[in-house]
């Protein structure tokens, strides 16, 4: 009885610990990103902007930054393309940097141009027309990393809803920028684990044992009995593989949109525990000896904008020669 209590005590002991803890990096982190911010979009002959819109995992919860520091992918971004800087790859030739836009909690909803709150704050244009005319050049050449969605599943967003939001999203930005990625919404683990092992029809029993019966199509899941966060999990299965359909049913060669970082469950390399924040659903910021999530998250979409980072440097030394 003793012992049983003394467990009891010490998860919610735990569960409060870490409530607070993201609590503390929710309102953190976009302090420490006011201070560093630009207090105007960069714009330069032969420099580019790689822009992270989204929810929490655009924003960096889960990540620990101190001042002067950036949050999430983006500081770890900044690092692997800037040619100036010492461990970058070596791939870009022209000043690149990463810029964060992402607000914690946000849903696609609030992102949708015209309808959301919150997409004019990083594309609105100045109202100086001359200034404005140099910001529309900039972002011509230019990258947005959209990760969102996530939100949408805990607000009870269909993830049809959730989808179609993302296409005008994107497809506004896709007008006036040279490239948009769009990543999968990561869902290795939703919530308590243990609940929602109970809850689905999966075969694994261990603490973080991946629940099999999610790797069936969403409609072959049992419902029935399932905790909220395993219906969130669920939805969110379901928007990864509407978003998977959709950028794939794109032409290639005419389309600037691109399927982003599969970050989530359905990519094997995502299914490791120390990638993820005690929540197991953000990011960690620390793994002694070991690649953290955002880390991970930022070298593979570094390695998906390679090409296109050769490009859009291309295709600007190209308008200079005429």
């Amino acid at each position: 009885m003793l012992g049983a209590l003394f467990r009891t005590t010490w998860h919610i002991v735990q569960y409060l610990f870490h409530e607070l803890r993201l609590f503390l990096h929710a309102y953190w982190i976009p302090l420490m990103r006011y201070i560093i911010a630009p207090p105007r979009y960069p714009v330069a002959d032969f420099h580019h902007n790689i822009v992270i819109i989204g929810d929490d995992h655009a924003l960096g919860v889960g990540d620990w930054v101190t001042p002067g520091e950036h949050s999430g992918a983006v500081g770890r971004l900044r690092a692997l393309v800037d040619p100036t800087r010492a461990n970058a790859r070596g791939v870009a030739k022209h000043s690149w940097g990463a810029i964060n836009r992402g607000v914690a909690k946000s849903t696609t909803t609030e992102w949708v141009p015209g309808v959301g709150k919150w997409y004019e704050w990083p594309f609105a244009a100045p109202k100086d027309p001359a200034k404005a005319e140099e910001v529309a050049k900039q972002r011509a050449k230019d990258v947005v990393v959209v990760v969102a969605g996530g939100e949408d599943a805990r607000q009870g967003i269909e993830p049809v809803d959730t989808v179609r939001n993302l296409q005008r999203i994107v497809e506004k930005l896709a007008e006036t920028h040279a490239a948009v990625y769009v990543c999968t919404v990561p869902n290795w683990m939703l919530g308590d684990a243990h609940d929602m092992l109970r809850a689905l029809p999966g075969e694994g029993t261990g603490k973080r044992a991946l629940p099999s019966g999610l790797d069936k199509a969403p409609e072959d899941v049992d419902v029935r009995n399932m905790t909220p966060e395993a219906r969130v999990l669920k939805a969110t299965v379901e928007t990864n593989r509407l978003i998977r359909e959709w950028i794939a049913g794109l032409d290639a060669k005419t389309t600037n949109v691109r399927l982003g970082a599969e970050l989530d469950r359905g990519n094997p390399e995502y299914r490791l525990a120390r990638l993820y924040f005690a929540d197991l659903l953000h990011f960690s910021s620390k793994a002694r000896f070991l690649t953290t999530g955002y880390e991970k998250m930022a070298k593979d979409l570094f390695l998906l904008l390679e090409t296109q980072v050769r490009k859009i440097e291309f295709q600007e030394e190209k308008a200079r020669l005429r």
